[in-house]
């Protein structure tokens, strides 16, 4: 029998004995004190939840959970099996917090990727800030926005895009890695799969190496061991120029998480932290539109690997496949300009954030960090009411709804 179980058959015999004060108790609480119990409860997983942070009531821990509620812990001398039947009813809050050169990104909240694309030919914006300052200052403004990382890229890998020389990405991305370093308050990651590339960006203080190739190059794997940085690696079938032909797969869901866990086991094997390894399913690489709304739809799934969950939907063309539908009665070409997608995004930015990513990449960052933190709240909130219900039938099996109870007077 595991700890939990243990603790909550504890808990179970003591609210025999004093069910009265407990069930007052659970009942004085109102939403806001139960989504600060359950959010507390997530944020620390696994069977010793009590032991680690509600067993001592200490001060300090108290205080984070705001005074209310710290009054009623503090006041519950039978009820600490109650943190743990919460601990064993929720799902796994997943990782705590993403690991990087500079520092770690706490994941309490989804986190956005700012895009900043110094190329002249990616699907969305390529050219626009193709001009080392123009990039600069765009990825400063995203900064503003409220972008957590930018990430900066100097070759396209649109569909049918050819590789682009060592040279030229090198000019392209490291002023750019450069600048930002050293005047943006956030971490900098670099969006490439050549290791000189990720090494120069590295060198010029970048702290993140968003790797399309999947961590499948040793070399890249062995830099980003030396160096402490982030990792992303994404799912590709193929490669950029020849990953839309006709993508073909016998079990999407089991092959994409294979590949992602393989990615992920030669990077620790490597001597790269887990925590320092985010996984991206790769939306829209070498995938149909029902292959992208899959994956899409089985996010909780790809999230629970045991790493942070990167998303990429931003401005994808799955969005103008869903909306060309005829039945849905736009005009033909409506969603061809990348631009035109930007609420499709949003709809997606917000399912995969409810459904468990911890990271964004988005163009619109203003628009998508919105949505994406609302998407947070509501799901945060849904889960708070679940788990609570879900913990007060744990304590008493077969018992009347508290809302109703309350509701009932």
């Amino acid at each position: 029998m595991n700890t939990a179980n243990a603790a909550i058959l504890r808990i179970n015999a003591r609210a025999h004995r004093s069910g009265d004060r407990v069930r007052a108790t659970l009942h004085a609480l109102d939403a806001h004190e139960v989504s600060l119990l359950a959010d507390f409860a997530l944020r620390h997983p696994g069977t010793t939840l009590a032991h680690q942070a509600l067993a001592p009531f200490a001060p300090s821990t108290l205080e984070t959970l705001g005074e209310s509620l710290a009054r009623w812990l503090a006041g519950l001398d039978p009820a600490l099996g109650l943190a743990c039947a919460l601990s064993s009813v929720a799902p796994s809050a997943g990782p705590t917090a993403w690991r990087h050169a500079r520092g770690t990104l706490p994941l309490v909240r989804p986190l956005v990727m700012g895009i900043v694309n110094v190329t002249p030919d990616s699907f969305s914006d390529g050219g626009k800030f193709q001009d080392p300052a123009r990039a600069i200052d765009h990825g400063l403004a995203l900064a503003a926005e409220g972008a957590d990382v930018l990430d900066v890229g100097g070759e396209s890998t649109r569909p049918g895009a050819d590789e682009v020389d060592l040279a030229t990405e090198l000019a392209r991305v490291i002023p750019v890695v450069s600048h930002l370093a050293r005047t943006a308050t956030v971490p900098i990651s670099v969006d490439t799969r050549k290791p000189a590339v990720a090494a120069a960006a590295l060198d010029q203080g970048a702290a993140i190496v968003n790797d399309v190739g999947g961590l499948s190059d040793p070399a890249m794997v062995a830099l980003l061991a030396r160096t402490g940085a982030g990792a992303v690696a994404m799912h590709l079938r193929g490669e950029p120029r020849t990953m839309q032909a006709d993508p073909t797969y016998r079990d999407l869901l089991y092959e994409v998480t294979h590949a992602l866990r393989g990615a992920a086991q030669r990077a620790t094997e490597a001597g790269i932290p887990a925590d320092s390894i985010a996984l991206d399913p790769g939306i829209g690489f070498g995938k149909t539109l029902d292959h992208n709304l899959e994956l899409l739809a089985r996010t909780r799934e790809l999230a629970s690997l045991g790493h942070p969950l990167l998303v990429g939907p931003s401005r994808k063309s799955f969005i103008r496949g869903v909306l060309a539908d005829p039945d849905l009665g736009y005009p033909s070409g409506e969603f061809d300009a990348p631009e035109a997608r930007t609420w499709g995004t949003a709809a997606t930015v917000a399912w995969v954030v409810a459904e468990g990513a911890s990271i964004v990449r988005v163009h619109d960052v203003g628009a998508m960090r919105q949505a994406a933190l609302v998407a947070h709240r509501i799901a945060r909130s849904a889960m708070a009411r679940s788990v609570m219900a879900r913990s007060a039938m744990a304590i008493w099996p077969g018992g009347t709804h508290l809302s109703s109870e309350r509701e009932g007077g």
